[in-house]
């Protein structure tokens, strides 16, 4: 697919799902508005020729990715108030983040967030250095090593993790983050399967953090097939 028609598409998407404001409010002013499209079309572009070599993603048709990997990236925006667009830079740790979904496609469109970025595989870590240099990144770090081997982490105010943690694994996980790392309140974002799954995880016990559901946002994909909603929910954690 061509750059033009890339891009096109990925409007006219972003325009479906109500996007546009969100997305074009900082660059409209600056003329950059075309800027992060392009960009997010040389990811697509790299992301597809370094899968021939390693597995980065089963989605590789571009109107696919657009829509159930880019945009499912950018519906953050509509559920993080403030975190990327208000007066404190977004300090963004995105865990098992694979490819780089969703922190480099959330980075694109917020370039002046930091983005610390954990990824267990080295191949897949290399391939998000490749993209940061390719995309002309500042304050980008993939991390490649295993979440629960990291001793302190970066001080961040949102965690977010596309990766498919099952409730008790996302337990573990939130357990496992010490609020001396962090910058409360917290926001935890969470793309979850099941929608009982925000309130068990609300509900959970964790030693030294509270948790309660900010905002949940139930949405569909453009012309999925499956017809079902998906649902991101973010938390904000703060000490006990």
């Amino acid at each position: 697919m061509h750059e033009n028609e890339f891009i096109a598409y990925l409007k006219e998407s972003l325009y479906k799902k109500d996007l546009n404001k969100i997305i074009f409010s900082r660059t409209a002013a600056s003329g950059k508005i075309r800027e992060p499209l392009r960009k997010t079309y040389i990811f697509y572009k790299e992301l597809i020729e370094w899968n021939k070599k390693i597995n980065l993603t089963a989605i590789t048709e571009p109107f696919e990715f657009i829509e159930r990997n880019i945009i499912d990236s950018l519906m953050v925006f509509k559920i993080l108030d403030g975190g990327f667009y208000g007066e404190n830079n977004l300090k963004l740790l995105d865990i098992g983040s694979g490819a780089g979904l969703p922190g480099i496609i959330l980075k694109i469109f917020n370039p002046e967030a930091a983005l610390y970025s954990i990824e267990s595989v080295l191949k897949k870590c290399a391939f998000q250095r490749y993209a940061a240099r390719k995309l002309g990144f500042e304050n980008f770090y993939c991390i490649n090593e295993n979440i629960y081997k990291i001793y302190e982490l970066p001080k961040v105010n949102a965690i977010i993790t596309r990766a498919a943690f099952n409730v008790n694994e996302l337990f573990h996980l939130i357990d496992s983050l010490k609020m001396k790392n962090f910058e409360p309140p917290l926001n935890l974002i969470l793309f979850l399967t099941n929608p009982k799954d925000a309130n068990a995880v609300a509900n959970g016990k964790y030693d030294d953090k509270s948790l309660y559901i900010d905002k949940i946002l139930m949405y569909k994909n453009n012309n999925d097939k499956d017809k079902k909603f998906k649902q991101i929910v973010n938390f904000k954690i703060t000490n006990k």
